[in-house]
Formats: C-alpha cells, sequence, structure tokens
C-alpha cells in the first residue's frame, strides 16, 4: 500500500493531476491519496479565509476553510472515476480524526480507520480530503496550516505502514530557499529533531505537528517533487547525513545543523560584514542584524558553505 499527500500547488493544473493519475493506474498496490485543497483556486484556502469580515467564531471559520479540501477531493476522485480508476471517496465525517480545540487544534484525541480500511478492501485507490478533524463539540474544523501534512501520517498510523510520500512543489529539503538561491544543495535523509528545528526557524516544507507525530510513531516521510521524483528526502530516525540549512525568520538568520560561531564571526570580520551579534545554541547559529542586510549575509554565508570554507 503507498500513501500519497499531494500538496495544493501539485494539484492546481489538470495537466498536472493527469499526470499523478497516470502514475497511480501504473502502481500495482492499494493506494490511499490524501488532497489539499487546489492552490490558485477559489476554494484555496487563503481564498475562503478572505470572505468572513470581522464578526464571526473559531468553528465558523473552521467550517469555511475545510470547504476547500472537501471540494478538492470530490474533483480528484470524480477526475479518477473518469480516468477508469477504481476510486472511492472516504467523506468527511469518515476520516476518523478526532481532536481538542481551543483556537486552533490543541491535540489529537483519537484516529479510527474504520471507514478507510473498509474502503481499500473493496477499490484501489482512495481518495481523503485532508487538514480536517472533528473536535470535542463535533464540529469539523482544520487540523492546523498545512494539516494535510498531519492527516497523511495519521492515516499511515490508522493502517499500520511505515512510510508517506507528500507531492510537493520541491525536489526536497535544500540548504536554502529556492528562492533566495538557485545554488543549493538537496538532502537526501534528515532527522526529526533536526526537521523540528528546521520548520521552527520558518520553513514552511512540512508541518512541525506532523513531525512530532511521525517521530512518536516512527513513520518515514518522504518529500518529493510531484512530477520529478528522481530526487527526494526522507525524515527519518536513521539519518546520518550532515545536514546544514540557511534560513531567514522574523528578520534573523538561522544556521540549522551547525554551530560554531567563532568561524563565523572570523568570516564576517573579515569582510567588514555589519551584524549585531552571533547567538550560539545547541544545534545551530542566530545571526542578529538591524542592518537591513540579512539576504545579503545569507547568500554569502551559504556560498562559502557550499565551497566547503566551513
Amino acid at each position: 500500500m503507498k500513501i500519497i499527500k499531494c500538496g495544493g500547488s501539485s494539484l492546481k493544473k489538470f495537466d498536472d493531476r493527469k499526470k499523478i493519475y497516470d502514475e497511480i493506474k501504473k502502481m500495482n498496490e492499494s493506494v490511499v491519496v490524501i488532497v489539499s485543497a487546489f492552490n490558485d483556486s477559489p476554494y484555496s484556502t487563503s481564498s475562503l479565509k478572505s470572505l468572513l469580515k470581522q464578526n464571526y467564531t473559531y468553528e465558523m471559520l473552521q467550517e469555511l476553510i475545510t470547504i476547500g479540501e472537501i471540494i478538492s477531493s470530490i474533483r480528484v476522485c470524480n477526475e479518477m472515476l473518469n480516468e477508469y480508476i477504481d476510486a472511492t471517496l472516504i467523506y468527511k465525517e469518515q476520516i476518523g480524526i478526532f481532536v481538542e480545540t481551543s483556537n486552533k487544534m490543541d491535540q489529537i484525541t483519537g484516529y479510527d480507520g474504520k471507514y478507510i480500511k473498509e474502503a481499500i478492501l473493496a477499490h484501489k485507490v482512495v481518495i481523503i480530503p485532508g487538514f480536517i478533524g472533528i473536535n470535542q463539540n463535533d464540529r469539523i474544523v482544520s487540523l492546523n496550516e498545512n494539516g494535510s501534512d498531519l492527516t497523511a501520517v495519521l492515516v499511515a498510523k490508522m493502517l499500520n505502514e511505515n512510510d508517506v510520500y507528500l507531492y510537493k512543489d520541491v525536489l526536497g529539503l535544500a540548504s536554502i530557499n529556492p528562492s533566495i538561491s538557485r545554488n543549493y544543495q538537496l538532502y537526501k535523509t534528515i532527522n526529526f529533531d533536526l526537521m523540528k528545528q528546521i520548520v521552527s526557524h520558518g520553513s514552511d516544507i512540512l508541518q512541525y505537528e506532523a513531525i512530532n507525530f511521525a517521530l512518536k510513531h516512527q513513520i518515514n516521510i518522504h518529500i518529493q517533487h510531484y512530477l520529478n521524483h528522481n530526487y527526494s528526502s526522507i525524515i527519518t530516525s536513521k539519518s546520518n547525513e550532515k545536514v546544514v540549512v540557511f534560513q531567514i525568520y522574523n528578520q534573523d538568520i538561522f544556521i540549522d545543523g551547525y554551530n560554531n560561531s567563532s568561524t563565523i564571526e572570523n568570516i564576517l570580520l573579515e569582510k567588514n560584514i555589519k551584524y549585531d551579534y552571533i547567538l550560539p545554541c545547541n544545534n545551530y547559529l542566530k545571526i542578529v542584524t538591524s542592518y537591513k542586510n540579512e539576504k545579503d549575509i545569507i547568500i554569502y554565508l551559504h556560498q562559502l558553505y557550499l565551497k566547503g570554507v566551513f
């Protein structure tokens, strides 16, 4: 069995969805597809959020923003059926993810894969809307931002599977955000704790809660491009690969996986690059600068790292 979560970017164009369907057709195993809301559509999360103004409750907002995943999953199931794929849809009441909420999802309180297991026995492909849980008031709520990642690992736990595949619009985890520099290193494996740190310092490649749940239940998370599977990054407990990631978050620079502050201080001093201070922590450095030059600093340091200077 293969569990695939398709992100909103991978689903926004029909031609790209068709390529994913063709790939699934060739698989000689059952497939579970967790669906995010299509990006750049009237029912993307951001589009739906914009419909509410001022006076609304938390649960009103949650009911609204989860509609995107419901519509998208119905469309995907319909398109697969029209491609003669034996697919079926899990409806929102059948997903089986139970949570406690306040003004966000606070914790998972339970999960029940009864309907999903029954569907897998009867069909090759099972389509599940991501992002959706049921709270203590029996209301439909979201699993927080990027919550479809969490849906994927929860479904893996329900089905006793050890791997999930997240189809995204990136090739994997890069040493720097590709929007900052197109020259970067891709990593094959990352351990869970470092991945949590990277996400807490600004990366939106994966949801923090999903990493936590996967770590607790030892579920490997594969991040790969939805069309190009030649590269991928695996978040796993078995990683010994050296991973160093450069990020800008809240106007500060974080170098995750590296903590030799004296080397960085000497580099910046030699080039007369201004900054305020460097804070060394257990497995990362934080560079604070008030000179509005954080992008110049991070690009320069990242280039030196790729050259093996440190």
